[in-house]
């Protein structure tokens, strides 16, 4: 299914950027351009999108936030787009393999020790630390999961 969409998506932009719009028409020019779109919005559905409803069927327990956005331990590594669920327990990071949501990182929120928003470029990042490792999650908004995932003061 993605293979087709690809290969749709390809011969679409093809034929929008190479094709003369006056050669055309306009009425066939924009129908081409919002064929484009709708695949665009397609694959991307089903490539990176993981609804909540999917994403709870996965986890199995309530989910007190999702957000889409992407995950990596460095900033020099590839990053894995997918989304970032948090329930009563634990943070998760689930992404989409085909048709399967699978679970790339999760621990429990008792093993927070630091969250901070680290600013690389134009982009905000999320730094959620514990005792053995560092993660850094990309998002438009890492205050809202900030105030979401307080860190307990520990006495």
């Amino acid at each position: 299914m993605q293979l087709l969409i690809r290969i749709a998506l390809l011969a679409t932009t093809a034929a929008v950027v190479f094709l003369n719009p006056l050669y055309l028409g306009r009425a066939r020019y924009y129908a081409l351009l919002a064929l484009l779109l709708v695949l665009a919005l397609i694959f991307w559905v089903t490539t990176w999108h993981i609804g909540r409803r999917r994403a709870q069927r996965h986890v199995g327990e309530p989910i007190r936030h999702q957000v889409s956005g992407a995950l990596f331990s460095s900033f020099t590594e590839r990053r894995e787009w997918g989304a970032l669920v948090i329930t009563d327990e634990k943070i998760l990071f689930l992404v989409r393999s085909r048709a399967r949501i699978e679970n790339v990182w999760s621990i429990d929120r008792e093993q927070v020790i630091r969250l901070a928003i680290v600013v690389a470029g134009r982009k905000n990042n999320l730094l959620i630390a514990t005792e053995e490792e560092v993660r850094y999650f990309q998002t438009s908004k890492p205050e809202k999961l900030i105030t979401l995932l307080r860190v307990p003061q520990k006495e």
